[in-house]
């Protein structure tokens, strides 16, 4: 087309396909930015790549309008250099320079192209010097079939695997969805690990599949377990991450992400699966509605045949103590612990600076003493302590006898410092037996499923909708994201509003309080409230626009509750609160949309009445 068409047949073209590459680079493009900046509604788009659908448009247009010119076109083709301007051999220079400071692909892919551009060019010269237009449409039609058959052994889907890798469930899916509440999971997972049957796997498909498909069955199993975003829509399951489950990844999505993430760890997308190192704070997580963290065991470790869960860590500070009480029955003789202490204390070697404390079922306890440098150390100061991973020491506390423990106690002693406990394991040293317990010192979990990955059950979970009667208005977004930050902050009393609302608080609730959810619809969500004092409602759902809400069938104001979710307000008694997603613009596309086809139906059947009648002529 370039060579053989006037420059007003392929310039718009020509325009747009460049227009797609430069915009495809993004941040490597330097105007990028400003029109990021400056055009309204530029900054809506995601994914500069996807500009290269510019660029897929305009070079097939063009492909088109030079095959178009082959087939119908009587043309001389010569070998003549076009006169190219002062400019645009500078370009060229400069295109020169830059493909040659770069790494060059394979000589196969070289070789590749080159051979497709010498074929292509052949095709025009014999078009050309012969005027074989009868042969030529069928050489053209078997080079974009040869092309595009070509270029298709490459792509995912010409290399399906098998379809139990997508309808099969695996066992964590399968725990979730026998708990039939609402609530939502959060994983945390690198897919660094191999599932336990994945040489049954290789086993099965080896006579049917190829390795690449056999690779990718893998994939989806493991991605099946730890449930990555968006895919346990399939199962109908809630999560956080993902467009699912109320949690949209808007742009105030990723700054809640700041609560969860350091900054340069969060991704413009909101994902955490992959960006969460360990389970965030347990309020932030009834903020979300957490009721199962789902996280892979690679960071776990084991230490002399011992197995130490690091999924959670207890943080103790002077004087304070963490206690574990969901202990399965277990003849120990033994408690193995994994710990550090940060701002190490200026004591010596074999200062005691913790204590262990062990409960029987006969309610006796002995104490049994961590000395620093021996049992546990800081990366400072180590002495004798055994480090077990980067500055992680691990100590075996013999017990006096072999019993079964109902409760463990550790408790920091020193005046400075603070001891950080990661795992703690009880061993039966008589036959190498143990059991790994879950130690925390903020919030209660259960370990409920162990294969591949483990599944966490948050016990001190707060419901998908619940009441307060205090409320922190604050009408600044930083602020409120630092109020939420502060431990302080009390999810399940108080509720922090963002808009012109004022602080209140009403007062305590009674045990006669309660919420009921009657239905639970993507578009539509019933609760029944029982309230004995003013207070809130609060819906941990996305506050987005094109909710309404009704309270008794009288409309309300949806209060834009802990940065990112909803409330509503309640005067003492039972209520029927309604929330009904009816964005205006909705209706607005719709109508707009029927005018529309509306109006294309009354010119197409003007058209087709003038084509049916014929021309008219007149005497």
């Amino acid at each position: 087309a370039l060579l053989l068409l006037p420059r007003q047949r392929y310039f718009f073209f020509l325009f747009i396909l460049v227009l797609g590459v430069l915009l495809s680079l993004g941040l490597f493009n330097p105007f990028y930015f400003l029109l990021y900046s400056i055009v309204p509604g530029f900054s809506l788009f995601r994914v500069p790549a996807r500009w290269l659908y510019l660029f897929s448009l305009g070079i097939a247009i063009l492909a088109g309008l030079g095959a178009e010119t082959l087939l119908r076109s009587n043309f001389s083709f010569s070998w003549k250099i076009p006169k190219i301007s002062r400019l645009g051999w500078l370009a060229l220079i400069l295109i020169a320079g830059g493909l040659l400071l770069q790494k060059w692909p394979a000589p196969e892919v070289i070789l590749f192209w080159a051979g497709a551009i010498v074929l292509g060019l052949g095709v025009i010269y014999l078009g050309g010097k012969y005027s074989a237009k009868q042969w030529l449409p069928f050489l053209l039609l078997l080079l974009v079939a040869g092309e595009l058959f070509w270029a298709s052994r490459f792509l995912a889907y010409d290399r399906a695997t098998a379809p139990e890798a997508y309808s099969s469930l695996r066992t964590s899916t399968l725990h979730l969805l026998a708990d039939k509440g609402i609530f939502r999971t959060l994983s945390i997972s690198q897919l660094l690990f191999d599932p336990g049957d994945l040489q049954e796997i290789g086993e099965i498909f080896q006579a049917t599949l190829p390795q690449e498909a056999i690779y990718d069955f893998i994939v989806a199993t493991k991605q099946k377990e730890v449930l990555v975003p968006n895919l346990a829509m399939i199962y109908g399951i809630s999560t956080v991450d993902g467009y699912d489950g109320g949690v949209l990844p808007t742009a105030r999505f990723v700054d809640w992400d700041r609560l969860l993430l350091p900054e340069e760890d969060i991704s413009l997308d909101g994902r955490l699966w992959q960006r969460l190192r360990e389970i965030p704070a347990a309020r932030l997580l009834n903020l979300m509605n957490v009721k199962y963290v789902i996280m892979d065991k690679v960071e776990d470790l084991w230490v002399d045949g011992v197995y130490y869960d690091l999924g959670h860590r207890a943080i103790l500070q002077t004087g304070e103590e963490t206690s574990i009480l969901d202990i399965p029955e277990f003849q120990t003789t033994a408690v193995g612990i994994l710990s550090y202490i940060e701002a190490a204390p200026p004591v010596k070697g074999g200062v005691v600076v913790a204590e262990l404390v062990v409960e029987d079922e006969d309610g006796q306890e002995t104490s049994y003493p961590l000395k620093f440098g021996i049992d546990t150390a800081s990366a400072e100061t180590p002495y004798r302590a055994r480090e077990v991973g980067e500055g992680l020491y691990h100590t075996v506390i013999g017990l006096d006898e072999s019993l079964h423990p109902v409760k463990i106690t550790i408790r920091y002693l020193v005046p400075q410092g603070r001891l950080v406990v990661r795992g703690v394991s009880l061993i039966d040293q008589r036959n190498g037996a143990h059991r790994s317990l879950i130690v925390s010192s903020e919030g209660q979990y259960r370990l409920v499923h162990s294969g591949e990955v483990k599944i966490y059950e948050k016990l001190d979970l707060l419901p998908r909708a619940f009441i307060v009667h205090d409320a922190i208005a604050l009408p600044d977004e930083e602020v409120a994201l630092r109020a939420l930050a502060d431990p302080s902050f009390s999810p399940e009393a108080e509720v922090v509003l963002i808009g012109e609302q004022e602080s209140v608080s009403y007062g305590e609730g009674s045990a006669n309080e309660g919420v009921t959810i009657l239905e639970y619809q993507p578009e539509r969500i019933v609760i029944q409230a029982r309230i004995e004092a003013p207070g809130y409602l609060v819906l941990s759902d996305a506050y987005f626009p094109g909710w309404r809400a009704e309270v008794d069938g009288r409309g309300a104001e949806i209060l834009r509750a802990n940065y990112y979710f909803r409330a509503v307000f309640l005067e003492p008694g039972e209520h029927i609160v309604e929330f009904v997603y009816d964005p205006p613009l909705f209706k607005l596309g719709a109508a707009i949309s029927i005018a529309t086809l509306f109006l294309v139906a009354i010119l197409f059947w003007r058209n087709w009445r003038g084509i049916a009648s014929g021309p008219q002529t007149s005497l």
